[in-house]
């Protein structure tokens, strides 16, 4: 690599790292949704979020709520069962969950055989007519009453995740890991998603990138 590349690289991390924020902060952002099935569903809806912020949230920055788009909602839903979210840390939420229900270890037995790293950290909102309808819809996710982060779709297939870091519907093999779960709906219809894997935050992949390129580079100037 010449000089000129490496000192390309060198002023392109320098700018990525100046432009991060300079205190600490949660950043909280739903990443992966589950609408539902036609037929019987295999669990509740429910939608994945992670802290990419570099402190944790706790509940002591204000208290976690969602709603949605439909069922007449007027009011914001408590989150339940989820206390702290540390930074890279993963978890789940159902929509119109309770564990009394069993909706938790439902969510546990659909999805654990076929991903062995699932989450520990799931929340529930037990709130009627928070369900997520499959001709479109959106999840709202507020921390103190203030909107944290939001995400709306069209329409969504039958039994297929939408994977929003990846900004299209989930497929078995894709980047984010997706699977399809063993067991089956009345229809016989497996639940295809991701829980619990999330592809990188574009800076993220971008430094890795740049952290192996100066590497290469450096081994090349070394021979």
């Amino acid at each position: 690599m010449s000089r000129l590349s490496v000192a390309f690289v060198v002023t392109l991390m320098t700018a990525i790292l100046s432009a991060a924020p300079a205190r600490a902060v949660f950043d909280l952002r739903i990443t992966e949704v589950w609408v539902g099935q036609d037929g019987s569903d295999l669990s509740e809806d429910w939608f994945e979020l992670r802290n990419y912020g570099d402190m944790a949230w706790t509940t002591a920055d204000g208290a976690m709520t969602v709603n949605d788009n439909t069922g007449g909602l007027t009011t914001d839903v408590p989150v339940s069962g989820i206390t702290e979210i540390q930074p890279g840390e993963i978890v789940i939420v159902l929509m119109e969950g309770n564990p009394v229900n069993g909706d938790i270890q439902e969510f546990y037995d659909v999805w654990n055989p076929v991903k062995p790293q699932i989450l520990e950290n799931i929340g529930y909102a037990d709130g009627s007519g928070l369900g997520l309808g499959s001709g479109g819809d959106s999840v709202n996710l507020f921390i103190a009453d203030i909107l944290e982060d939001t995400f709306t779709y069209s329409s969504s297939t039958s039994g297929v995740s939408i994977d929003v870091m990846l900004g299209e519907e989930s497929f078995v093999g894709n980047a984010s890991g997706a699977v399809a779960t063993n067991a089956v709906n009345d229809l016989g219809e497996s639940a295809v998603g991701s829980p619990g894997m999330v592809v990188p935050e574009p800076a993220s992949a971008i430094l890795g990138f740049l952290g192996l390129a100066g590497a290469v580079c450096f081994a090349r100037r070394g021979r």
